[in-house]
């Protein structure tokens, strides 16, 4: 499930066999993964069916594709989201971003990104 909020998004999953709050229900909702920083009032978020992919559409013009991508950990499971296209931004802002594999930068946003990401790989 994936709730829009003003320029954020929270996707919830679904454990099964988990009793809810109360001992009601076949589940628990879990937050995997939530992203600030959308530029834009969220207004309309579709899931790609059958795959991890979303796309999310925003008061402003803007369109952006996210891949969720899962990292399995001896301790449990934990999921990122990744921007894998976005059009209507005339700039770009990075925020707690791992940079790798980028297409389409200018050498001055890509230098930008390397020198001031965390991870970053040209």
């Amino acid at each position: 499930m994936a709730v829009g909020l003003v320029h954020s998004i929270w996707l919830w999953n679904l454990v099964a066999g988990k009793k809810a709050e109360g001992g009601e229900g076949r589940g628990e909702w879990k937050c995997v993964v939530r992203i600030q920083d959308i530029f834009g009032h969220v207004g309309s978020i579709a899931w790609k069916p059958n795959t991890l992919e979303f796309s999310v559409g925003c008061a402003n013009g803007t369109f952006q594709v996210w891949r969720l991508v899962e990292t399995l950990t001896s301790s449990s499971d934990e999921w990122s989201a990744q921007l894998i296209w976005s059009t209507g931004n005339p700039v770009l802002a990075a925020s707690d971003a791992l940079f790798a594999d980028a297409v389409g930068l200018s050498s001055a946003s890509q230098k930008l990104l390397t020198q001031r990401c965390k991870g970053a790989a040209a």
